[in-house]
């Protein structure tokens, strides 16, 4: 990390909130790759508004002369202050900062977030096969929801790395019926009474939560309703009337 004086920015940055200096900062460069860095200015009383929103900084070239570094790391300032984060990072944003919570709530499982980190991306692809438009950054804010409520189970493996599962949040009888009466209107048929997804969701989910990571009620029912509603979820009636559900396979997929 190298630092750069500079005491010729009156006029060009938002004064320091803290002890309202608007003229003598430190241009800080932090490399993050062999050929990029990260730009941000450091007050004199050491405040930095880019401190714990690092997606704000601007990344430039190793190779960029002081000037553009200082214009750089100005931009960042302005950002950290205005909590401006460029759409191109918002996800990132997401990710570090739902890490960063789950941190804090769960110190005892990992107080470094970037363990939190590991743990997300790990688990990104078995949360695609059941949420395709699930992002890095929306897991991390459902895991920062659940642990909030004391849900979220965690264990931690040999070297460090977690091993994370939702648990059983309890789905009430209200919420089940009021999903299955959108499923027969989405099915649209008039022999199929509610009870009859009830019954097939309850009867389902002991095999689901046995196969699946994701093993709350309230995600089974999720993913019938996303796979219905993609016209992809095959439904069948046994000799009892009992709906028997049966999930595409990644082939169907569109």
């Amino acid at each position: 990390m190298s630092k750069l004086v500079k005491s010729d920015l009156q006029g060009k940055v938002v004064a320091c909130p803290i002890c309202r200096n608007d003229q003598l900062f430190i241009v800080t460069t932090a490399p993050m790759t062999a050929e990029q860095c990260e730009v941000f200015l450091v007050c004199k009383c050491g405040y930095d508004p880019t401190f714990g929103m690092e997606v704000v900084r601007n990344r430039i070239s190793l190779t960029a002369s002081d000037e553009e570094k200082t214009v750089g790391a100005v931009e960042s300032w302005k950002r950290g202050i205005d909590f401006d984060i460029p759409p191109d990072r918002f996800e990132e944003w997401k990710l570090v900062s739902g890490c960063k919570r789950l941190a804090e709530l769960l110190p005892n499982k990992s107080p470094f977030w970037m363990v939190w980190r590991s743990a997300v991306l790990g688990a990104h692809e078995a949360y695609k096969a059941v949420f395709p438009d699930m992002t890095v950054g929306t897991i991390a804010g459902r895991w920062e929801s659940i642990a909030s409520r004391g849900f979220l189970d965690v264990g931690v493996e040999a070297d460090g790395a977690l091993l994370v599962t939702e648990a059983d949040e309890p789905m009430s009888d209200a919420e089940i019926e009021d999903w299955a009466r959108e499923m027969v209107k989405m099915f649209k048929d008039d022999t199929t009474f509610w009870p009859m997804w009830r019954n097939a969701l309850l009867a389902e989910y002991p095999a689901y939560k046995r196969a699946n990571q994701l093993s709350k009620l309230h995600t089974l029912a999720q993913q019938w309703t996303f796979l219905a509603r993609a016209g992809i979820l095959e439904v069948e009636f046994g000799v009892d009337r009992a709906i028997r559900v049966h999930e595409y396979q990644k082939s169907h997929l569109p």
